[in-house]
Order: C-alpha cells, then sequence, then structure tokens
C-alpha cells in the first residue's frame, strides 16, 4: 500500500479501511527558445534590459530567461501549457517590436533627420538678408 507524503511515517494502517493513495500530478511543460538577432550588439543590450526588468503578470504562469550573445538576444520561456506560451510569445514578440521601433527613431541618423524636417516637411531655411 502506497503512503501519502501526509501519513504517519508508522506502520499502523489507515483507520476504518481507508486506502490511501499518493497521486502525483504530471508536470508537463511547454517551452520554446528564441535567437533574436539585431543589428549591433549594443541594440541587442538595449533591448535585453528593457526585456528583462518586465515581468510576467502573475497570471501568466510563464517564466522567463534572457539572455545576450554578441548582437543576438536568447530568450526561454517555460509555461505549464501552449496557451500560456503562445499568450507570452505574443507579448514579447510586441514588446520586441516596439523596442526596435524605439531605437530606430531615436537613432542619431533619425533625430538628425527630424531636426531638419518637421511632419516630413522639409523645414524651409531663412534667406540670408542682403547687407
Amino acid at each position: 500500500m502506497k503512503r501519502s507524503a501526509m501519513e504517519d511515517s508508522s506502520d499502523s494502517e489507515p483507520d476504518s479501511g481507508e486506502q490511501i493513495i499518493d497521486i502525483q500530478p504530471e508536470t508537463s511543460f511547454s517551452s520554446i527558445s528564441l535567437r533574436v538577432p539585431f543589428e549591433t550588439a549594443n541594440h541587442a543590450e538595449i533591448v535585453y534590459n528593457a526585456l528583462r526588468i518586465d515581468k510576467e503578470p502573475k497570471r501568466s504562469k510563464a517564466s522567463r530567461k534572457f539572455a545576450v550573445e554578441g548582437s543576438t538576444l536568447i530568450v526561454e520561456i517555460t509555461c505549464p501549457d501552449t496557451k500560456f506560451l503562445r499568450k507570452s510569445l505574443d507579448n514579447l514578440f510586441n514588446m520586441i517590436d516596439l523596442c526596435k521601433s524605439t531605437i530606430t527613431r531615436l537613432s542619431p541618423a533619425a533625430i538628425a533627420d527630424t531636426n531638419s524636417t518637421s511632419n516630413g516637411i522639409k523645414a524651409k531655411r531663412p534667406k540670408a538678408s542682403k547687407s
């Protein structure tokens, strides 16, 4: 007869003819590992730092691990089922896309371009006054 962890370790039989069965739930997890390439190691590091501080909501049941190798962001996501994995993966891709958009918009070339244009229209330079 199996004994549960809650049962006393003595050799006495359970009262009233009850049979105690130790049921161990199967723990199967869904997981995925991703390698996301970036243009530079600096970009990968920026995205890594942005994503690693963004914790999963408590209800998500997902576990994320991040690492950077050169210009590649490495992500491992583990979840109790594929539904949570899919949601976590979708959230991750949205966050990566947002980070990439921000990097592009705040790059030195983009900033220099916005200084010379306004809403896509080139700024007019003041005419030189004749003296």
